[in-house]
């Protein structure tokens, strides 16, 4: 194990200020316990890191659920303020895993707070992306914060390795019902846009036809302008369905 990070040091929250989306996250993996994180490091397996769960009382992976975090999920600050108030163990192991088969994509809606969420997708490139461990009680309220737009999935055909180490289990994702964005022809990528430059080619794309008025009114009050803007996006036809192959589970 190394070292411990404050988790206000991730602040803020997506959540409390969107134009962050997804946030801050390490570019590592680490448990998350609360109001602090810790770092993993490079050299643990899984057979290392059960062990030390173990040995402080936490649960063990094969007792929780594997997500793969393709947004703010993987943000310590947003993760804490999803679980907030949560009775019990708040440890929550996230493996930065590297992911072959899909990547973290924009999903064709916005959120009622004011940005265009990701979702998942194979876009023919490999990725590194964050792989939650949560308990059921930690899953619970996740899935509640994810709302309707969300399908939480089983998907099937990825590789995922961790330091070095190919995991066997086939993880969940949380599938945007709307589909995936596509500007220019494509999907568009989580790594490739910011939310200001990803909405600025939106509305570009959209052009003078479109009735959400100026970019500047979405950012400052989103209010019903999230749900006309997924009726601008298939109006459009700027999206596809998802590719991965998938099991619904909720």
């Amino acid at each position: 194990m190394a070292a411990m990070i404050p988790v206000d040091r991730f602040e803020p929250a997506p959540l409390y200020q969107p134009s962050v989306y997804p946030g801050s996250s390490p570019a590592e993996s680490f448990l998350h316990l609360g109001d602090t994180i810790e770092l993993l490091g490079k050299d643990l397996d899984p057979d290392r890191l059960e062990r030390e769960l173990s040995a402080r009382g936490h649960r063990a992976l094969g007792e929780r659920q594997a997500v793969l975090c393709s947004g703010s999920n993987a943000c310590p600050a947003q993760v804490r303020a999803k679980l907030a108030d949560l009775p019990g163990n708040l440890c929550v192991p996230f493996l930065l895993v590297e992911l072959e088969g899909a990547a973290p994509v924009f999903a064709a809606h916005a959120s009622s707070y004011g940005v265009i969420p990701a979702t998942l997708d194979d876009v023919g490139v490999s990725s590194r992306c964050h792989l939650a461990y949560f308990t059921e009680r930690q899953l619970t309220r996740v899935n509640a914060s994810e709302g309707p737009r969300y399908e939480l999935c089983r998907i099937e055909g990825l590789r995922l390795d961790w330091n070095g180490i190919e995991l066997e289990d086939s993880p969940l994702a949380y599938l945007a019902k709307s589909g995936v964005l596509c500007l220019d022809g494509a999907p568009a990528q989580l790594a490739h846009y910011d939310q200001r430059s990803l909405l600025e080619s939106l509305f570009k794309e959209l052009g003078s036809d479109s009735s959400l008025g100026e970019l500047e009114d979405f950012f400052s009050s989103p209010g019903g302008l999230y749900r006309n803007l997924r009726d601008e996006i298939l109006r459009a036809g700027l999206w596809r369905p998802h590719r991965l192959a998938q099991t619904p589970i909720r």
